[in-house]
């Protein structure tokens, strides 16, 4: 007979989920059979990101099965880290492991993480080893990204690293309590702080289904990231309108020295030509411009998401 769980179970495991109805089965079978088999008082907590392949259902039957399985289900698709959020606000152990439903972070690996917690860790992430099954490009601009943010943001974040983590209650508590979105959660679980470790894993084949994050969601991510913790941008765009301003002006001195020479009738061979000169540094200028607006609308953007203090998600059914 399934066991039934406590008031408070040790690990709260929360899995994301949109459109996994190949996998769910898969993924709850493993979790059970690693922490019951390491002895763990748990709690399942399967968010459904409103799916449309039947996932949904098959979270139900589960919870049926196992009084240790909860169910969330979004009103719409609001996102991966918004379903992760879903999850971690209903959970109740004094440790929270989020997850993927792909079956790519392998749950033979939550004891390992509990036992790094076990030793004091507040945070345990993993990284993963280097797959070759990824595209070129995808693979280099990750590497870009993450040296990137590192670089301008004060971050510490490694090449590798994913949403499958453990996190100790007191982080849980702090995560809660920022109001901040749209949240980079790999960040902001670095920028919390307390003592860290991580453990490298290899990713596995995904069972079943097909992965929905395309170049455009990573470029977004990547974005989300930069414009959440770090002003560089704009300091960048500061220092390109003052050396613009500064060319100007070097410019406009050139031209005045060039005419008072020519006003004294000594031959000049160097006289800037008109249109050319005049379209080069309207387009130079309006594309600084440009720029400049776009930067300062992403950061305006999140300032107005802010403000509008919308929820992060919208729970249409639970079964807790």
């Amino acid at each position: 007979m399934t066991q039934t769980p406590g008031p408070s179970p040790e690990i709260s495991v929360v899995a994301s989920a949109l459109n996994e109805a190949g996998n769910i089965r898969v993924l709850y079978d493993r979790i059970t059979s690693a922490l019951d088999g390491a002895g763990v008082s748990f709690e399942l907590i399967l968010v459904d990101n409103a799916g449309t392949d039947g996932t949904w259902e098959l979270m139900r039957s589960l919870r049926d099965r196992d009084k240790r399985v909860k169910c969330l289900r979004l009103s719409k698709t609001f996102g991966h880290t918004e379903a992760l959020l879903a999850g971690i606000d209903h959970s109740s152990g004094a440790a929270v492991v989020t997850m993927d439903s792909d079956l790519q972070h392998p749950p033979e690996l939550l004891p390992r993480l509990i036992a790094k917690w076990r030793e004091g860790f507040s945070v345990v992430s993993t990284v993963k080893k280097r797959d070759y099954r990824i595209p070129f490009l995808r693979y280099h601009f990750t590497v870009f990204f993450y040296a990137l943010i590192n670089r301008i943001s004060g971050l510490k974040l490694s090449f590798g690293q994913s949403d499958f983590r453990l996190l100790d209650r007191r982080v849980v508590e702090v995560l809660k309590g920022m109001k901040e979105r749209p949240k980079f959660l790999r960040g902001i679980v670095d920028w919390i702080g307390f003592n860290r470790t991580s453990i490298e894993y290899s990713v596995q084949e995904r069972l079943s289904g097909k992965s929905t994050y395309n170049l455009w969601r990573l470029l977004e991510y990547g974005f989300n990231g930069i414009f959440s913790f770090s002003m560089i941008p704009l300091r960048i765009l500061l220092i390109t309108g003052l050396l613009a301003a500064s060319l100007s002006l070097l410019f406009m001195f050139y031209n005045i020295v060039v005419w008072l020479i020519a006003k004294f009738w000594i031959p000049v061979f160097f006289l800037p030509t008109g249109f050319t000169t005049l379209a080069v540094v309207i387009l130079f200028i309006g594309s600084v411009q440009l720029i400049g607006i776009g930067l300062l609308g992403e950061y305006l953007g999140r300032v107005y998401t802010q403000v509008k203090n919308r929820p992060e998600y919208i729970i249409a059914e639970k079964i807790l």
